[in-house]
């Protein structure tokens, strides 16, 4: 059984950074899932990063939280 925190999202500078996709399961600061997120890169809706080091074919994706706030802004329901 999965269970979520309420995610409170704000408009600050606090949120104007980049954060890492969860390893598994559903990002703390926006809700959204790790699927939906890599579903939403996939479409250019958001923002994202990968920061790989040279000689390795893995790395890290990054996402624009100001991006992912935007597309729920531009997409959201009221």
């Amino acid at each position: 059984m999965q269970t979520t925190k309420p995610c409170l999202i704000t408009a600050g500078p606090q949120h104007e950074r980049w954060i890492r996709i969860p390893s598994r399961g559903y990002c703390t600061n926006t809700g959204l899932s790790r699927s939906h997120l890599f579903q939403l890169i996939a479409e250019g809706k958001i923002k994202s990063r990968a920061l790989v080091k040279p000689g390795n074919t893995r790395g890290v994706r990054l996402v624009w939280l100001p991006s992912v706030f935007a597309y729920i802004e531009r997409e959201g329901q009221a």
